[in-house]
Protein backbone atom coordinates (compact mmCIF):
# COMPACT_ATOMS: atom_id res chain seq x y z
CA UNK A 1 0.00 0.00 0.00
CA UNK A 2 2.75 2.46 0.86
CA UNK A 3 4.88 1.26 -2.36
CA UNK A 4 1.70 2.38 -3.95
CA UNK A 5 1.38 5.53 -2.24
CA UNK A 6 4.42 6.58 -3.13
CA UNK A 7 4.26 5.44 -6.83
CA UNK A 8 1.27 7.69 -7.06
CA UNK A 9 2.93 10.92 -5.28
CA UNK A 10 6.04 10.18 -7.31
CA UNK A 11 3.34 11.02 -10.31
CA UNK A 12 1.54 13.79 -9.14
CA UNK A 13 5.28 15.42 -8.68
CA UNK A 14 6.31 14.28 -12.01
CA UNK A 15 2.73 15.34 -13.64
CA UNK A 16 2.85 19.01 -11.70
CA UNK A 17 6.46 19.40 -12.84
CA UNK A 18 5.60 18.91 -16.13
CA UNK A 19 2.18 21.24 -16.43
CA UNK A 20 4.87 23.96 -14.97
CA UNK A 21 7.41 23.04 -17.50
CA UNK A 22 4.87 23.11 -20.58
CA UNK A 23 3.42 26.94 -18.93
CA UNK A 24 7.15 28.18 -18.65
CA UNK A 25 7.27 26.99 -22.72
CA UNK A 26 4.08 28.56 -23.32
CA UNK A 27 5.47 32.22 -21.52
CA UNK A 28 8.78 31.50 -23.46
CA UNK A 29 6.70 30.73 -26.32
CA UNK A 30 4.57 34.15 -26.30
CA UNK A 31 7.81 35.81 -25.28
CA UNK A 32 9.55 34.92 -28.11
CA UNK A 33 6.56 35.76 -30.62
CA UNK A 34 6.47 39.18 -28.80
CA UNK A 35 9.89 39.68 -29.77
CA UNK A 36 10.00 38.73 -32.98
CA UNK A 37 7.02 40.95 -33.25
CA UNK A 38 8.93 43.70 -32.22
CA UNK A 39 12.10 43.21 -34.16
CA UNK A 40 9.99 42.64 -37.06
CA UNK A 41 8.52 46.43 -36.34
CA UNK A 42 11.87 47.85 -35.43
CA UNK A 43 13.28 46.15 -38.81
CA UNK A 44 10.37 48.11 -41.23
CA UNK A 45 10.84 51.22 -39.71
CA UNK A 46 14.96 51.13 -39.95
CA UNK A 47 14.18 50.07 -43.73
CA UNK A 48 11.64 53.61 -44.13
CA UNK A 49 14.70 55.26 -41.93
CA UNK A 50 17.30 54.25 -44.57
CA UNK A 51 14.69 55.51 -47.56
CA UNK A 52 13.95 58.81 -46.19
CA UNK A 53 17.58 59.00 -45.41
CA UNK A 54 17.98 58.31 -49.62
CA UNK A 55 15.89 61.43 -49.97
CA UNK A 56 17.41 63.63 -47.75
CA UNK A 57 20.90 63.10 -49.22
CA UNK A 58 19.22 63.92 -53.14
CA UNK A 59 17.61 67.33 -51.52
CA UNK A 60 20.38 69.38 -52.66
CA UNK A 61 20.68 68.26 -55.96
CA UNK A 62 17.07 68.22 -56.89
CA UNK A 63 17.16 71.68 -55.80
CA UNK A 64 20.26 72.15 -58.29
CA UNK A 65 18.47 70.54 -60.93
CA UNK A 66 15.14 72.25 -60.89
CA UNK A 67 16.92 75.68 -60.39
CA UNK A 68 18.51 75.04 -63.16
CA UNK A 69 15.55 74.42 -65.18
CA UNK A 70 13.47 76.84 -63.55
CA UNK A 71 16.58 79.65 -65.36
CA UNK A 72 16.45 77.47 -68.39
CA UNK A 73 13.09 78.73 -68.99
CA UNK A 74 12.72 81.59 -67.84
CA UNK A 75 15.46 82.57 -69.77
CA UNK A 76 14.66 81.94 -72.98
CA UNK A 77 10.73 82.71 -72.73
CA UNK A 78 11.93 86.51 -71.98
CA UNK A 79 14.41 87.07 -74.37
CA UNK A 80 11.28 85.51 -76.95
CA UNK A 81 9.10 88.26 -75.34
CA UNK A 82 11.36 90.86 -75.81
CA UNK A 83 12.69 89.89 -79.22
CA UNK A 84 8.70 89.13 -80.23
CA UNK A 85 10.19 86.62 -83.07
CA UNK A 86 8.40 83.76 -84.26
CA UNK A 87 11.56 81.69 -84.72
CA UNK A 88 12.45 82.56 -80.57
CA UNK A 89 9.00 82.12 -79.87
CA UNK A 90 9.06 78.61 -80.97
CA UNK A 91 12.22 78.06 -79.47
CA UNK A 92 11.30 78.95 -76.12
CA UNK A 93 8.11 76.94 -76.37
CA UNK A 94 9.91 73.77 -77.49
CA UNK A 95 12.17 74.30 -74.58
CA UNK A 96 9.95 74.76 -71.98
CA UNK A 97 7.94 71.36 -72.69
CA UNK A 98 11.20 69.20 -72.50
CA UNK A 99 12.34 71.07 -69.20
CA UNK A 100 8.25 70.79 -68.15
CA UNK A 101 9.03 66.96 -68.57
CA UNK A 102 12.34 67.04 -66.99
CA UNK A 103 10.27 68.75 -63.55
CA UNK A 104 7.81 66.22 -64.14
CA UNK A 105 10.04 63.00 -63.79
CA UNK A 106 11.83 64.70 -60.83
CA UNK A 107 8.70 65.26 -58.69
CA UNK A 108 7.54 61.25 -59.72
CA UNK A 109 10.76 59.95 -58.86
CA UNK A 110 11.08 61.78 -55.16
CA UNK A 111 7.46 61.84 -54.91
CA UNK A 112 8.63 57.69 -55.24
CA UNK A 113 11.28 57.80 -52.85
CA UNK A 114 9.81 58.88 -50.15
CA UNK A 115 6.39 57.02 -50.31
CA UNK A 116 6.17 53.62 -47.53
CA UNK A 117 4.19 51.34 -50.19
CA UNK A 118 4.17 50.62 -54.01
CA UNK A 119 2.26 49.58 -56.79
CA UNK A 120 2.58 46.24 -58.57
CA UNK A 121 5.29 44.94 -60.94
CA UNK A 122 5.45 46.53 -64.22
CA UNK A 123 7.05 45.35 -67.88
CA UNK A 124 9.86 48.15 -68.59
CA UNK A 125 12.86 49.06 -69.64
CA UNK A 126 15.50 48.92 -67.04
CA UNK A 127 17.33 52.43 -67.86
CA UNK A 128 13.89 53.92 -66.87
CA UNK A 129 14.34 53.50 -63.41
CA UNK A 130 18.49 53.26 -63.54
CA UNK A 131 18.09 57.10 -65.45
CA UNK A 132 15.96 58.64 -63.30
CA UNK A 133 18.23 57.50 -60.30
CA UNK A 134 21.30 58.73 -62.01
CA UNK A 135 19.67 62.26 -62.99
CA UNK A 136 18.84 62.61 -59.24
CA UNK A 137 22.26 61.99 -57.89
CA UNK A 138 25.05 63.04 -61.35
CA UNK A 139 25.33 66.68 -59.67
CA UNK A 140 26.43 65.20 -56.20
CA UNK A 141 29.06 62.95 -58.06
CA UNK A 142 30.85 65.99 -59.66
CA UNK A 143 30.47 67.67 -56.34
CA UNK A 144 32.80 64.39 -54.74
CA UNK A 145 34.91 64.10 -58.15
CA UNK A 146 33.18 61.44 -59.46
CA UNK A 147 32.12 60.69 -63.23
CA UNK A 148 29.79 58.71 -64.59
CA UNK A 149 29.99 56.59 -67.49
CA UNK A 150 27.19 54.63 -69.31
CA UNK A 151 27.60 51.79 -71.13
CA UNK A 152 23.70 50.50 -72.10
CA UNK A 153 23.09 47.70 -74.69
CA UNK A 154 20.22 46.43 -75.84
CA UNK A 155 17.81 44.35 -73.33
CA UNK A 156 14.53 42.24 -73.03
CA UNK A 157 12.42 44.33 -70.94
CA UNK A 158 12.00 43.62 -67.07
CA UNK A 159 9.01 43.01 -64.82
CA UNK A 160 9.64 45.01 -61.44
CA UNK A 161 8.21 47.45 -59.26
CA UNK A 162 9.79 50.26 -60.30
CA UNK A 163 9.99 52.17 -56.81
CA UNK A 164 11.89 49.37 -55.25
CA UNK A 165 14.04 49.06 -58.21
CA UNK A 166 14.65 52.53 -57.72
CA UNK A 167 15.39 52.10 -54.53
CA UNK A 168 17.83 49.20 -55.26
CA UNK A 169 19.58 51.28 -57.73
CA UNK A 170 20.01 54.40 -55.23
CA UNK A 171 21.54 52.45 -52.91
CA UNK A 172 24.20 50.65 -55.28
CA UNK A 173 25.45 54.09 -56.86
CA UNK A 174 25.58 55.60 -53.35
CA UNK A 175 27.95 52.68 -52.11
CA UNK A 176 29.95 53.61 -54.86
CA UNK A 177 30.22 57.14 -53.97
CA UNK A 178 31.03 56.55 -50.55
CA UNK A 179 33.62 53.79 -51.63
CA UNK A 180 35.64 56.70 -53.55
CA UNK A 181 35.24 59.50 -51.00
CA UNK A 182 36.98 61.79 -50.54
CA UNK A 183 39.70 61.31 -53.88
CA UNK A 184 36.63 60.69 -56.08
CA UNK A 185 37.14 58.79 -59.22
CA UNK A 186 34.70 57.00 -61.77
CA UNK A 187 31.54 55.13 -61.59
CA UNK A 188 30.82 52.70 -64.79
CA UNK A 189 27.12 51.68 -65.13
CA UNK A 190 26.52 49.27 -67.87
CA UNK A 191 23.66 47.57 -68.82
CA UNK A 192 23.54 43.84 -70.70
CA UNK A 193 21.64 40.79 -71.36
CA UNK A 194 23.01 37.89 -69.93
CA UNK A 195 21.55 34.62 -71.42
CA UNK A 196 18.12 35.00 -69.37
CA UNK A 197 18.70 37.59 -67.20
CA UNK A 198 19.03 41.52 -67.76
CA UNK A 199 22.42 42.71 -65.83
CA UNK A 200 22.82 46.01 -64.14
CA UNK A 201 26.65 46.60 -63.22
CA UNK A 202 27.67 49.52 -61.28
CA UNK A 203 31.73 49.55 -61.35
CA UNK A 204 33.67 51.70 -59.07
CA UNK A 205 37.74 52.98 -58.71
CA UNK A 206 37.35 53.19 -54.82
CA UNK A 207 38.89 51.38 -51.96
CA UNK A 208 37.56 48.14 -52.36
CA UNK A 209 36.22 45.03 -50.12
CA UNK A 210 38.77 42.65 -48.50
CA UNK A 211 37.78 39.18 -49.65
CA UNK A 212 36.95 37.63 -46.57
CA UNK A 213 34.34 40.52 -46.16
CA UNK A 214 32.20 40.10 -49.05
CA UNK A 215 30.48 37.29 -47.85
CA UNK A 216 29.14 39.35 -44.84
CA UNK A 217 28.11 42.74 -47.57
CA UNK A 218 24.71 41.90 -47.50
CA UNK A 219 24.22 41.51 -43.77
CA UNK A 220 21.57 43.81 -41.81
CA UNK A 221 23.91 46.34 -40.16
CA UNK A 222 27.35 45.32 -41.65
CA UNK A 223 29.64 48.12 -43.25
CA UNK A 224 32.72 48.06 -44.51
CA UNK A 225 33.09 51.99 -43.67
CA UNK A 226 34.85 52.41 -40.58
CA UNK A 227 34.07 56.45 -40.18
CA UNK A 228 30.31 55.89 -40.29
CA UNK A 229 29.56 58.46 -37.48
CA UNK A 230 32.27 60.99 -39.04
CA UNK A 231 30.17 61.04 -42.76
CA UNK A 232 26.63 62.31 -42.95
CA UNK A 233 26.77 60.85 -46.41
CA UNK A 234 27.20 57.32 -44.95
CA UNK A 235 23.88 57.00 -42.73
CA UNK A 236 22.10 53.89 -42.97
CA UNK A 237 24.90 51.98 -44.87
CA UNK A 238 24.38 49.47 -42.49
CA UNK A 239 20.93 48.42 -44.06
CA UNK A 240 21.01 49.57 -47.51
CA UNK A 241 22.78 46.67 -49.16
CA UNK A 242 20.74 44.14 -46.69
CA UNK A 243 17.35 45.73 -48.38
CA UNK A 244 18.72 45.86 -52.12
CA UNK A 245 19.47 42.02 -51.63
CA UNK A 246 16.04 41.41 -50.53
CA UNK A 247 14.20 43.43 -52.81
CA UNK A 248 16.15 41.80 -56.14
CA UNK A 249 15.38 38.85 -54.12
CA UNK A 250 11.93 38.96 -54.47
CA UNK A 251 12.18 40.19 -58.26
CA UNK A 252 13.81 36.02 -58.64
CA UNK A 253 17.16 38.33 -59.47
CA UNK A 254 20.10 38.34 -57.36
CA UNK A 255 23.24 40.28 -56.71
CA UNK A 256 26.94 39.52 -57.04
CA UNK A 257 29.72 41.26 -55.97
CA UNK A 258 33.21 41.36 -57.37
CA UNK A 259 36.18 43.15 -55.56
CA UNK A 260 39.89 43.63 -55.41
CA UNK A 261 41.64 46.12 -53.05
CA UNK A 262 43.12 48.97 -54.03
CA UNK A 263 41.40 48.66 -57.42
CA UNK A 264 37.77 48.84 -56.58
CA UNK A 265 34.51 46.58 -56.30
CA UNK A 266 31.27 46.02 -58.96
CA UNK A 267 28.00 45.02 -57.82
CA UNK A 268 26.22 42.89 -60.39
CA UNK A 269 22.00 43.49 -60.07
CA UNK A 270 20.90 40.12 -62.55
CA UNK A 271 17.07 40.01 -62.99
CA UNK A 272 15.02 37.60 -65.43
CA UNK A 273 14.26 38.86 -68.87
CA UNK A 274 10.51 39.06 -69.63
CA UNK A 275 9.72 39.18 -73.51
CA UNK A 276 11.18 40.96 -76.55
CA UNK A 277 14.08 43.45 -76.69
CA UNK A 278 12.74 47.20 -74.87
CA UNK A 279 14.32 48.95 -77.94
CA UNK A 280 12.27 46.83 -80.72
CA UNK A 281 9.01 46.99 -78.91
CA UNK A 282 9.51 50.98 -78.70
CA UNK A 283 9.61 51.05 -82.85
CA UNK A 284 6.67 48.83 -83.42
CA UNK A 285 4.78 51.21 -81.64
CA UNK A 286 2.72 53.17 -84.05
CA UNK A 287 0.84 56.12 -84.43
CA UNK A 288 -2.55 55.77 -83.26
CA UNK A 289 -5.67 56.57 -85.42
CA UNK A 290 -8.03 59.76 -85.44
CA UNK A 291 -10.67 58.51 -83.21
CA UNK A 292 -14.25 58.97 -83.70
CA UNK A 293 -16.00 62.47 -82.38
CA UNK A 294 -17.61 61.79 -78.20
CA UNK A 295 -19.19 63.48 -76.12
CA UNK A 296 -16.81 64.37 -72.92
CA UNK A 297 -17.13 65.97 -69.45
CA UNK A 298 -14.06 67.87 -67.90
CA UNK A 299 -14.47 67.72 -64.23
CA UNK A 300 -11.93 69.47 -61.93
CA UNK A 301 -11.94 73.30 -59.88
CA UNK A 302 -8.86 74.65 -61.80
CA UNK A 303 -10.70 76.14 -65.03
CA UNK A 304 -7.09 76.49 -66.74
CA UNK A 305 -6.97 72.62 -66.92
CA UNK A 306 -10.71 72.30 -67.81
CA UNK A 307 -9.62 74.80 -70.84
CA UNK A 308 -6.67 72.92 -71.88
CA UNK A 309 -8.64 69.53 -71.65
CA UNK A 310 -10.83 71.40 -74.05
CA UNK A 311 -8.43 72.93 -76.17
CA UNK A 312 -6.80 69.06 -76.62
CA UNK A 313 -9.38 67.26 -77.51
CA UNK A 314 -11.22 69.95 -79.16
CA UNK A 315 -8.75 69.74 -82.05
CA UNK A 316 -9.17 65.71 -82.99
CA UNK A 317 -13.52 66.57 -82.89
CA UNK A 318 -14.90 65.95 -79.43
CA UNK A 319 -17.59 67.57 -78.33
CA UNK A 320 -15.92 68.68 -74.54
CA UNK A 321 -17.54 70.74 -71.39
CA UNK A 322 -16.32 71.15 -68.21
CA UNK A 323 -17.51 71.88 -64.66
CA UNK A 324 -15.65 73.39 -61.58
CA UNK A 325 -17.51 71.72 -59.46
CA UNK A 326 -18.86 67.77 -58.44
CA UNK A 327 -22.40 69.49 -57.91
CA UNK A 328 -21.83 70.98 -61.47
CA UNK A 329 -21.00 67.90 -62.74
CA UNK A 330 -23.86 65.71 -61.73
CA UNK A 331 -26.54 68.27 -63.26
CA UNK A 332 -24.86 68.27 -66.34
CA UNK A 333 -24.57 64.49 -66.24
CA UNK A 334 -28.66 64.45 -65.69
CA UNK A 335 -28.69 66.95 -68.80
CA UNK A 336 -26.59 65.06 -71.64
CA UNK A 337 -25.52 61.81 -72.36
CA UNK A 338 -21.18 61.62 -72.03
CA UNK A 339 -18.77 58.99 -73.28
CA UNK A 340 -16.09 59.92 -71.15
CA UNK A 341 -15.68 61.84 -67.82
CA UNK A 342 -12.57 62.93 -66.25
CA UNK A 343 -13.02 63.55 -62.83
CA UNK A 344 -10.23 65.11 -60.26
CA UNK A 345 -9.77 63.01 -57.16
CA UNK A 346 -10.09 66.58 -54.88
CA UNK A 347 -12.86 68.42 -55.32
CA UNK A 348 -14.78 71.22 -53.24
CA UNK A 349 -18.34 70.33 -51.78
CA UNK A 350 -19.13 67.22 -52.96
CA UNK A 351 -16.55 64.23 -52.54
CA UNK A 352 -15.33 63.07 -55.67
CA UNK A 353 -15.95 59.36 -54.73
CA UNK A 354 -19.61 60.51 -54.07
CA UNK A 355 -19.73 61.94 -57.74
CA UNK A 356 -18.31 59.16 -59.09
CA UNK A 357 -21.16 56.78 -57.24
CA UNK A 358 -23.75 59.60 -58.59
CA UNK A 359 -22.41 59.52 -62.62
CA UNK A 360 -22.39 55.94 -62.54
CA UNK A 361 -26.07 55.56 -60.85
CA UNK A 362 -27.32 57.85 -63.32
CA UNK A 363 -25.19 56.87 -66.40
CA UNK A 364 -23.85 53.29 -65.96
CA UNK A 365 -22.17 53.28 -69.31
CA UNK A 366 -19.96 56.53 -69.19
CA UNK A 367 -16.21 55.69 -68.64
CA UNK A 368 -15.06 57.75 -65.47
CA UNK A 369 -11.47 58.01 -65.75
CA UNK A 370 -9.80 59.92 -62.08
CA UNK A 371 -6.87 62.88 -62.42
CA UNK A 372 -5.05 63.16 -59.65
CA UNK A 373 -1.85 65.45 -58.61
CA UNK A 374 -0.97 62.95 -55.93
CA UNK A 375 0.91 59.39 -55.84
CA UNK A 376 -2.80 57.45 -56.03
CA UNK A 377 -2.27 55.03 -52.99
CA UNK A 378 -3.37 51.63 -53.49
CA UNK A 379 -6.18 50.90 -51.28
CA UNK A 380 -7.97 54.28 -52.64
CA UNK A 381 -7.16 53.09 -56.66
CA UNK A 382 -8.73 49.54 -55.66
CA UNK A 383 -12.04 51.49 -53.77
CA UNK A 384 -12.23 53.97 -57.02
CA UNK A 385 -12.13 50.94 -59.64
CA UNK A 386 -14.78 49.37 -57.37
CA UNK A 387 -17.01 51.88 -57.00
CA UNK A 388 -16.75 52.41 -61.65
CA UNK A 389 -13.51 54.12 -62.49
CA UNK A 390 -11.45 52.65 -64.98
CA UNK A 391 -8.37 54.10 -63.99
CA UNK A 392 -6.70 57.08 -63.19
CA UNK A 393 -4.19 60.02 -64.91
CA UNK A 394 -1.49 61.29 -62.88
CA UNK A 395 -1.02 64.99 -63.25
CA UNK A 396 1.15 66.24 -65.34
CA UNK A 397 0.10 64.16 -68.26
CA UNK A 398 0.54 64.61 -72.39
CA UNK A 399 -1.95 64.52 -74.53
CA UNK A 400 -1.19 61.24 -75.88
CA UNK A 401 -2.12 59.74 -72.18
CA UNK A 402 -5.68 61.32 -73.07
CA UNK A 403 -5.84 60.40 -76.58
CA UNK A 404 -5.39 56.23 -75.38
CA UNK A 405 -7.82 56.37 -72.89
CA UNK A 406 -10.25 57.75 -75.13
CA UNK A 407 -9.52 55.91 -78.08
Amino acid sequence: MKDHDRTNKKFEEELVELVQEISELEISEVKLKREKEDKEKVLVQLIQSVKMAGVENLASGIAHEFNNLLQIMKGHAEFAQRTKKAEDMEEALDIVLKASDKIENLIKDLLAFSRKESFEKVLCDITEPLESVLSLTEEQFKEHNIEVDRKYEKTSAVEINKVEMQRVFLNMVNNARDAMLPMGGNLEVGVKQAGENVEVRFTDTGKGIKEANLRRVFEPFYTTHVEVEKDSWLKGIGLSLSVSYRIVKRHGGMIEVESEIGKGTTFIVKLPAKGEKAEEKREERKEMAKPESKNILIVDDEEEICKMFTKWLSLDGHRVKYALTGRDAIDLIKKDSFNVVFLDLVMPGVPSIEVLEEIKNISPETKVVMITGKLMDKDLLSDLIQKGAIGYLQKPFKIEDIKEIIG
